[in-house]
């Protein structure tokens, strides 16, 4: 189904969120919330994001983070970078569509996704990058760029 089971929303560092960002040009704080999850069984890149909430939120930025496999280890960066996919996608986009696909604002959402797939309800509006590729060009451009 399109709908994720539970409706709990787990409190971040930054208020009911999983955290912010701060514009360096008027300090502007722009909340975000965080998915992650493995590969989907028996697809290389595919991945299944639960219980992502629009209503009683008020994230402007949805990262998601995908893991093709569990790294060996989980202590340096160099670790994950050759097994993490890093999307993103815009509160505006992200309603965009929910409304475009028929689905509502007031439950949580499931989102099957894969890099490089413009597929599915919301594979048209992620912008991903593998977590070794991601460099200040693709942030300014995708993140800051995307409000």
């Amino acid at each position: 189904g399109n709908e994720a089971g539970s409706t709990a929303q787990a409190g971040g560092v930054y208020g009911g969120g999983d955290g912010c960002l701060v514009r360096n040009v008027g300090g502007a704080v722009e909340p975000i919330e965080i998915k992650g999850c493995i590969c989907r069984r028996g697809k290389r890149r595919a991945f299944s994001f639960r219980n992502i909430r629009c209503e009683g939120t008020d994230w402007k930025h949805l990262f998601l983070l995908g893991r093709l496999k569990n790294p060996i280890s989980w202590e340096r960066c160099s670790d994950l970078e050759g097994c993490v996919w890093v999307g993103h996608v815009g509160r505006a986009a992200y309603e965009e569509a929910l409304l475009a696909s028929g689905r509502p604002r007031d439950k949580p959402m499931l989102a099957a996704v894969s890099p490089g797939c413009t597929k599915g309800w919301l594979g048209n509006h992620v912008s991903w990058v593998k977590l070794a590729g991601l460099d200040i060009a693709w942030w300014e451009r995708h993140v800051l760029g995307n409000t």
